[in-house]
This record gives C-alpha cells, structure tokens and sequence, in this order.
C-alpha cells in the first residue's frame, strides 16, 4: 500500500527499529523478522513476518507483527510476549512517510512498540475531483448541445427553416426515435 518497504526509526542514541513490511535481506538469517530493534550493538526480533495481521478502518490502516520473544527489561511488560504495531493515518496532504515511535501499554492488550504515520493512501473515500467517465460524459454532451445549437442556427439563418424543420439531420433523428420506441 505505501511506497516504502524498508525505513529505520531511531528512538535515541542507543536505541534504533529496522522495519521490513514486504521485503527482506535474503542473505540473512533476520529475513523473517518483519521489526528488528537495535540496542548496543544486538538485534532483537519483535515482530516476525509470517505473524502479521492488517485491519482497516474509515480513515486508518494498522499492521500488526507479532513474536515469541519476550520482553527483558524489569517493568510492567516483562515476561509479555513482544509486538510492533504501525498505524497509517488519513491525510490527504501526505504523499511521503514520516514516522513517530513510541511504546504504548493497554491495560488487557499489552506492550507493544507502536509507529504511527500518515499517509493519504490511507484515505478509503473518493478522491477529490471528477473522475474519467465524468469528464468523458460532460464533454460528450456539451459537444452534442454545440452541435445541436449550431445547426439549428444553421438551418434557420442559411436555409430559412422554421418550426420543426429547423432540426439538424431531422430525418435521421425521426427514424433513431422511432426506432428506440
């Protein structure tokens, strides 16, 4: 859906996210994880690609990884398995990524890294502006009124037509109508 693939998301210093959505390093033994955090020098898997769930909403799109791998650090989310979850957003005005990182806890969902963007292909409702088959359709009928107005003044002006007989190509439009009746 987006344009990227792979980004990199630093949280500080020492503390950086490799997210591969759809492609990975195929030379290596990390091309199944979907988000690798990188702390000093190690890489830890928190979100494995053959465990990824997507939702949609009016206005918002949400891909989920999901691991085996616990969380280590002594707060309220050790021993809980790990999660990445990246929510696009609608914005109409967005053509290009720009993530924000954060680490969120729902009480009965659990830890979860969180990235958040905005993007305007996550905008489910019609585009502004007319589409082709409009524009196809207002052409093709302001091209017949043209057509119709200037033969009528054709027929009355040159030919000195009145009343009915000022129809353009009035025989052929007697025989369609009959036709389609």
């Amino acid at each position: 859906m987006l344009y990227l693939s792979r980004f990199d998301v630093s949280l500080n210093d020492k503390k950086s996210y490799h997210v591969s959505m759809c492609s990975g390093d195929a030379n290596t033994n990390q091309s199944r994880f979907a988000v690798v955090e990188k702390a000093g020098g190690t890489s830890v898997p928190v979100g494995f690609k053959n465990r990824t769930l997507a939702m949609k909403g009016a206005d918002w799109v949400q891909v989920v990884w999901l691991s085996n791998i616990t969380y280590t650090a002594p707060d309220q989310c050790a021993g809980q398995n790990r999660s990445a979850r990246l929510l696009i957003t609608c914005d109409q005005d967005v053509q290009g990524p720009s993530l924000q990182l954060r680490a969120d806890m729902v009480p009965g969902l659990g830890c979860f890294d969180s990235f958040s963007t905005s993007h305007s292909l996550a905008c489910l409702g019609p585009s502004p502006g007319l589409g082709g088959f409009s524009v196809f359709l207002i052409v093709l009928t302001v091209l017949f009124v043209v057509y119709f107005l200037l033969g009528v003044a054709y027929m009355r002006y040159v030919k000195g037509a009145k009343g009915i007989d000022q129809l353009p190509n009035k025989a052929f439009w007697f025989r369609t109508g009959n036709a389609i009746a």
